[in-house]
């Protein structure tokens, strides 16, 4: 969570026009969160749309510099990608059976919120 925190802020201080050098710092810290959590992949792509949707913002994504950080993240990531295929993706099972108890873990949150926080807090 923290270097999907850490991506962000990067990524919002080339907007106020920071040294565009600080790309480099985004794309370790998104090849580092990728090894810990794949879904920091989500939080580059909406950036990134982000990014592409303002006109004044494009030029921001299209210099060397995010170039080199895409390529440090996909250095920095592909590891955990390559062993996950060459075992034959055992987070895939995981996720599966995650999936599976979701249902019941959604059914049993906001009930398990009130008993453990009162009726008032629960909407807090």
């Amino acid at each position: 969570m923290r270097r999907g925190r850490a991506f962000f802020g990067v990524a919002a201080s080339t907007l106020s026009g920071a040294n565009q050098r600080w790309w480099l710092a985004a794309g370790l810290f998104v090849g580092v969160g990728l090894d810990a959590k794949w879904n920091i992949a989500c939080l580059v792509v909406g950036v990134a749309i982000g990014f592409m949707a303002v006109p004044s913002a494009r030029p921001l994504i299209a210099t060397r510099w995010a170039l080199i950080a895409l390529a440090i993240a996909v250095c920095l990531g592909w590891p955990d990608f390559a062993w996950q295929a060459m075992q034959g993706w055992p987070n895939a099972a995981v996720f599966r059976s995650l999936q599976r108890a979701a249902r019941h873990n959604r059914a049993v949150y906001w009930p398990a919120q009130v008993i453990y926080t009162g009726l008032v807090s629960t909407a807090l």
